[in-house]
C-alpha cells in the first residue's frame, strides 16, 4: 500500500515539474503561403525558449516526458498553450495551425480521444482548423499504430500531415500507407531545386502521386525567389521557409506578415502570364464539371435532410468542412439506409450531428481543376482504379476549394471523342500517331528543360524487300516494329512514339540518360533483326543479301533489310526548330553509313 501512495506522490510531483517547465516554453509562427490562392495558408507551431526550461534541444523534452510516462500529459499541455497563442493572432479563425505531434503518446497510460476536440471548443475554433505534423524523422512501431494515430484524429475531422518526407523511415510507403492530407517536402529536395533538374523531376512525380491521391504539398526550407518560382511552377500548393518569412513571436505579427503581404502580391504579378498559360493546357477543365451543392459538416440533421430533399435529382453529395474543402462524399444507398429511417431520425434530431456525419464519409478522389488531363486518364486506365466506383466519385477542387464533381458520363464522353480524334489522325496500319500528332508534340516542348531525344528511325532496302516479298510480308515487318516500340515504349510521361509514314518512324524521350536510350535501341534493333530472319528465306540469308529490281527496273544485289537508327541528343532540352529537319536528316543519313547503322549527335 504505501509503495501505490509513493508512485501517486512521484507521479503528481512529475506532472507539477512538467506545468513549470511548459510555462517558461513559448510557440514562434512560421507562415506557410498558398502558392496558388496567394494567401497566407496559415502557421507552423515552433517550440522556441526550451532552454528557459532546462533542456538544450527541443527532442530532449519529449525523449524525457516519455521516460516519465508523461508525454501525452504534456503534449496537451503544449497544445492548449498554442491554442491560447493562436488565437491572439489577427484573422487566427481564417487561418490553420499545423501542431507537430510525437507519434509515442500512442504509448502513454493516460492516452485517450477527445481531448483535442476540447480544447478547440474552449476556443471557440473549428477542427479543421487544426492539423497533426506526424514526423518521418521518429520510427514507428508499425504501420498498425501509425493507422491507429491517424485513423483516431481522422475520425474526428482532423487533417493529417507528413512532416520532413524524405529524411525519415520510409518514405513512398508511407504515402501508399497513409494517403496524407497534407505532404511536407524536407528542405533536402528544395535546396537548389531550380538548378538541379534530378530533385525537380523527383519532386514532380511526389507531387503528382499527393495530387492523385487527393492530397497537397508544402515546400519546407524555401530560402530563394527562385526556389519558390520552381515550387510553384511543378505545382506545389503550399510553401515556407526564411525566404517568405522567418518564426516570430506573436508581438512581431504586424511587422512580419506585412513583408509576407508584400511577396504575395508579388508573386500574383510575376504569375500572371504563367497562370493564364496554365488555363489554356488541355487540363480537367475540359470535362464537364457539374456544381453539386455540397453538405457542409457543421449542418445539422434537418438541415441535411432538408439538403436532401432540395437537391433529390443528385445521388451522391460531397461533404464539405468549415473552409470549403472537400472531406469526400455521402452516397444515396448510405443516406437513404441510415439518415431517413423514422427511427434514426427521431434519434439524431437531438445529438451533435457532425460526429455521425463523419462517420458515413466515403473518401473520394480529389484533383485540381488544373490537372493536366493526361495525368487524370493516367490514374482511371489502372485496372485497381478503373471501375463505376472511382469514375461517380471524383471531387474537383480550384485553389483547394470544392469546385464541383466529374461524373462517369462526362468522363466516358470525353474518352469516345479522344479515341475517335486518335483514330482520325493514326497511321491506319500501326494505328500511332500521324504526322500532325508530331508535330504538335515538337511544338509544345520546343522550350522543354531537361534532356530531350529525337530518334529517327528507317528500315533500309524497304522498297526492294517490299517488292520482291510483296506487300502482306512489307506490311508485316512494318506492323511489327511499331509494337516493337510500343512495347518498350509504355511509360507515357517520358516516352512519344511518331509513326512518320512507310517504313519510318519517330521517338521522343525525355529526361533519359544517353547511355539508357542506346539500350533501349540495341535491344529494338536485336529483336527486329530476329523477326527480319524469320520472314527471309534461307537462301537470301546465306548469301548475306537479296537480288530484287531497283526504280529503273533492273535487278540488282541489295543489302538485307536492316533498321538504321539516328539519335538527335539534346541536353538542355530546348529544340531547335529553326535547323531541326536538316539535323534529324543528317543524324538519319550518318545512321545509314555507319557499321552498325547507329548514329548520335549531342547538341
Amino acid at each position: 500500500m504505501f509503495y501505490w501512495y509513493k508512485e501517486l506522490y512521484k507521479t503528481i510531483m512529475t506532472i507539477r515539474e512538467w506545468e513549470e517547465r511548459v510555462n517558461a516554453i513559448t510557440f514562434a509562427f512560421q507562415p506557410i503561403i498558398d502558392l496558388r490562392a496567394k494567401r497566407i495558408f496559415g502557421f507552423e507551431a515552433l517550440l522556441r525558449n526550451y532552454e528557459d526550461a532546462g533542456f538544450s534541444k527541443i527532442f530532449d523534452i519529449f525523449d524525457l516526458a516519455f521516460k516519465n510516462k508523461v508525454l501525452y500529459g504534456l503534449d496537451l499541455l503544449l497544445r492548449e498553450k498554442l491554442l491560447s497563442l493562436f488565437v491572439q493572432l489577427p484573422d487566427y479563425q481564417k487561418r490553420r495551425i499545423l501542431y507537430n505531434i510525437d507519434n509515442r503518446i500512442l504509448e502513454m497510460p493516460d492516452f485517450e480521444s477527445g481531448n483535442t476536440n476540447r480544447l478547440l471548443r474552449k476556443y471557440n475554433l473549428v477542427n479543421s482548423s487544426f492539423i497533426f505534423e506526424i514526423s518521418e524523422r521518429l520510427p514507428f512501431q508499425s504501420y498498425e499504430s501509425l493507422s491507429k494515430i491517424i485513423y483516431n484524429y481522422r475520425n474526428q475531422g482532423f487533417k493529417i500531415a507528413i512532416d520532413d518526407f524524405g529524411v525519415g523511415y520510409s518514405s513512398l510507403q508511407l504515402i501508399y500507407s497513409t494517403e496524407p492530407d497534407i505532404l511536407k517536402l524536407d528542405r533536402f529536395f528544395i535546396y537548389n531545386i531550380n538548378h538541379d533538374l534530378r530533385k525537380k523531376l523527383f519532386v514532380e512525380e511526389i507531387v503528382k502521386i499527393t495530387h492523385l491521391i487527393g492530397g497537397i504539398v508544402i515546400a519546407e526550407g524555401v530560402e530563394t525567389y527562385d526556389e519558390l518560382l520552381t515550387c510553384l511552377d511543378i505545382g506545389i500548393d503550399l510553401a515556407q521557409g526564411f525566404y517568405i518569412c522567418e518564426p516570430f513571436f506573436i508581438e512581431e505579427y504586424d511587422k512580419k506578415i506585412s513583408k509576407v503581404k508584400e511577396l504575395l502580391y508579388d508573386l500574383e504579378l510575376n504569375f500572371y502570364a504563367y497562370i493564364t498559360k496554365k488555363e489554356k493546357d488541355i487540363s480537367v477543365k475540359q470535362l464537364d464539371i457539374k456544381f453539386v451543392p455540397p453538405i457542409s459538416i457543421s449542418m445539422s440533421f434537418e438541415e441535411i435532410l432538408e439538403h436532401f430533399n432540395q437537391y433529390s435529382e443528385y445521388y451522391i453529395f460531397p461533404v464539405v468542412n468549415e473552409y470549403n474543402e472537400p472531406l469526400g462524399i455521402i452516397k444515396e444507398k448510405d443516406y437513404k439506409k441510415y439518415f431517413l429511417d423514422k427511427y434514426t431520425r427521431d434519434l439524431l434530431k437531438y445529438k451533435d450531428f457532425s460526429d455521425v456525419l463523419k462517420k458515413h464519409i466515403t473518401k473520394a478522389f480529389i484533383l485540381e481543376s488544373d490537372t493536366e488531363i493526361q495525368n487524370f486518364f493516367d490514374l482511371i486506365s489502372h485496372n485497381e482504379f478503373f471501375d463505376e466506383k472511382v469514375l461517380t466519385e471524383i471531387i474537383v477542387t480550384e485553389q483547394g476549394k470544392y469546385k464541383g464533381i466529374i461524373f462517369s458520363d462526362s468522363i466516358l464522353k470525353y474518352v469516345f471523342q479522344q479515341k475517335l480524334l486518335f483514330a482520325k489522325e493514326s497511321n491506319p496500319l500501326t494505328n500511332l500517331p500521324g504526322n500532325k500528332a508530331i508535330r504538335k508534340y515538337i511544338k509544345d516542348h520546343q522550350k522543354f528543360i531537361g534532356t530531350f531525344a529525337i530518334i529517327y528511325l528507317d528500315i533500309d532496302h524497304f522498297k526492294p524487300f517490299n517488292d520482291l516479298y510483296g506487300f502482306e510480308q512489307g506490311d508485316k515487318l512494318i506492323f511489327y516494329l511499331g509494337n516493337l516500340l510500343k512495347s518498350y515504349l509504355q511509360d507515357k510521361e517520358h516516352y512519344f512514339i511518331g509513326h512518320v509514314g512507310g517504313d519510318d518512324f519517330i521517338l521522343f524521350i525525355k529526361n533519359r540518360s544517353l547511355f539508357h536510350i542506346l539500350k533501349i535501341i540495341c535491344s529494338i534493333k536485336k529483336e527486329f533483326c530476329h523477326y527480319l530472319n524469320s520472314i527471309l528465306n534461307d537462301k537470301d540469308i546465306s548469301n548475306g543479301y537479296f537480288i530484287a529490281k531497283n526504280r529503273f527496273g533492273i535487278e540488282q544485289k541489295f543489302e538485307l533489310p536492316s533498321l538504321s537508327i539516328g539519335i538527335l541528343f539534346l541536353k538542355n532540352g530546348e529544340i531547335p526548330l529553326d535547323k531541326l529537319s536538316y539535323l534529324i536528316a543528317d543524324v538519319k543519313n550518318k545512321s545509314k553509313l555507319s557499321e552498325k547503322k547507329i548514329f548520335y549527335k549531342i547538341l
